[in-house]
């Protein structure tokens, strides 16, 4: 499974984003959860949020994090720092892209790379090279740091942080052009060049794809849970069923398929032929389950997407 995996720059690669699941209507569900709101009221169903954290290699839920839906998706992905090992590099959208998340996560021993956001302002240090910056961030303005999840951290905050900025044009065939700005912890432009970092970032979109299989395929789009305990035990039971197809995925990459990445195997069709293996093993001998599970993974090995060539 570590063929399966993706490693960038000697850091093992990991997804984060978040999304949302409808509850059932009971007070229960309402109190814990609540609903969202805007000009028209609030919504009618309750929410519930939760926060990903992936391999960007195979798809597999390493870590989660879920709670009410007026916490924001910064105090969700805090917790998931938390629990964060040494030697990863995340990867996240520009939403949680924030001071104390580049710090938490050096702190933890990994390194950090998103999307650049707006509003985040710097001292600009020196030139790396063409659009790639070396950028300073105050860390005076943790004070102003309203996300309750990082508040433990902010004492221990004492100078500020250097990042690196790099800007873009994104030119691929079929879509459309767009500047493209990010920022990472990997602060040296020798061994990790800006192209490569580019090239990594665009794959963060796997992680959108993993979410719309989740909740089309296994079923925590629309929770049928009465009681906040029962829809959090179905969004974990899906994300437990997601990873297990994705491990069976991983385990035909790295065995008979000619796919160049776990990826290219198809989610859906190797969840059907998952159960139909388990229907033919139950009361299999050890001898005939270790003859079937060899023909799962060349089954799953035959199930590539063949990639889709948009017209321009």
């Amino acid at each position: 499974l570590c063929r399966a995996g993706m490693r960038a720059f000697g850091l093992r690669v990991l997804l984060v984003d978040g999304s949302t699941s409808q509850a059932v209507d009971t007070p229960a569900n309402a109190e814990t959860f609540g609903r969202s709101e805007n000009q028209e009221g609030e919504s009618r169903l309750p929410l519930v949020r939760w926060v990903l954290m992936i391999c960007a290699g195979c798809g597999a839920v390493v870590d989660a994090s879920m709670g009410g839906y007026h916490e924001s998706e910064q105090a969700f992905f805090a917790a998931l720092v938390e629990r964060l090992t040494a030697g990863c590099l995340v990867v996240a959208d520009r939403g949680l892209c924030s001071f104390m998340a580049f710090w938490v996560i050096q702190q933890r021993g990994s390194h950090f790379l998103c999307r650049h956001h707006q509003r985040r302002k710097g001292r600009k240090v020196r030139r790396l090279g063409y659009k790639d910056d070396l950028m300073e961030w105050s860390w005076r303005d943790v004070r102003f740091v309203r996300c309750h999840g990082w508040w433990a951290w902010i004492p221990l905050v004492k100078e500020d942080l250097r990042v690196r900025v790099v800007e873009r044009q994104i030119v691929r065939k079929g879509y459309r052009t767009f500047t493209l700005r990010i920022c990472t912890s990997l602060l040296d432009h020798r061994t990790v060049p800006a192209g490569e970092l580019m090239e990594l970032y665009l794959k963060r979109w796997r992680i959108e794809g993993a979410i719309r299989d989740l909740k089309t395929g296994f079923g925590i789009d629309r929770l049928r849970g009465k009681t906040p305990d029962i829809a959090r035990k179905e969004i974990w039971s899906g994300l437990l069923a997601y990873t297990l197809v994705s491990m069976v995925r991983a385990e035909a990459f790295t065995g008979e398929s000619d796919a160049e990445e776990a990826w290219e195997l198809s989610t859906r069709r190797t969840c059907l032929l998952f159960l139909r293996f388990v229907e033919r093993a139950v009361e299999a001998t050890p001898e005939r389950r270790r003859f079937l599970c060899r023909r799962l993974q060349a089954a799953v090995a035959a199930t590539r997407n063949k990639p889709q060539k948009r017209p321009p």
